[in-house]
């Protein structure tokens, strides 16, 4: 099996959200993201969070058992792979965002 990197969206693609605020865990986000990790890809959260905001996103993550290994940055070997810089956009084989949900 090929171990992929994936980007995962924080808001409305793990959870419910009207930014700032965080709300419930989207059905099966955190399961699917789960088995992700046990099948031995790597996880990277994409969010716009900053700041007090990402602090409390990271709270919610291990809170609600969501497994990652990193945030908003490229993992170790893909940024010596591209000649030791850590670009501001993060280097995944798949990215995923849900649309966002508007009341």
């Amino acid at each position: 099996m090929t171990h992929l990197v994936l980007a995962v969206d924080f808001d409305d693609t793990i959870c419910y959200s009207c930014w700032p605020s965080i709300g419930e865990p989207i059905p099966t986000a955190i399961e699917t993201m789960q088995q992700w990790h046990t099948d031995g890809h790597r996880i990277i959260i994409w969010t716009c969070r900053t700041g007090k905001e990402l602090e409390v996103c990271e709270q919610w993550l291990i809170a609600n058992g969501v497994p990652y290994d990193s945030i908003n940055a490229n993992l170790p070997e893909r940024v010596e792979f591209y000649g030791g810089s850590d670009a501001r956009k993060v280097s995944a084989d798949l990215y995923r965002r849900q649309g966002c949900r508007r009341a």
